[in-house]
């Protein structure tokens, strides 16, 4: 598996625009919405949207500074991560 190393929050925030053009064009083709929401500059939350308005997915993905990397998780982070990170 390769790791994408992103050097700055401003690569980030363009990697998540990627990402989030190319999701919402592939669930659009099964009838779902993808909802997007900047939680902070370093911080986005993901949802798919059932036709019904019934969020089926939660996705959170943050900016790792210190590693130089995304990382993710399932529903919505249970703190922010450490200051540190940023």
């Amino acid at each position: 598996m390769t790791h994408l190393v992103i050097d700055s929050l401003e690569q980030f925030q363009r990697e998540v625009d990627t990402f989030t053009a190319a999701a919402a064009d592939s669930y659009r083709k099964f009838g779902l919405d993808l909802d997007r929401v900047q939680i902070r500059p370093d911080e986005y939350r993901f949802a798919v949207v059932a036709p019904n308005g019934m969020r089926v997915q939660v996705t959170t993905v943050w900016y790792n500074a210190r590693e130089k990397k995304a990382e993710f998780c399932e529903g919505p982070l249970r703190q922010h991560p450490p200051k540190d990170i940023n």
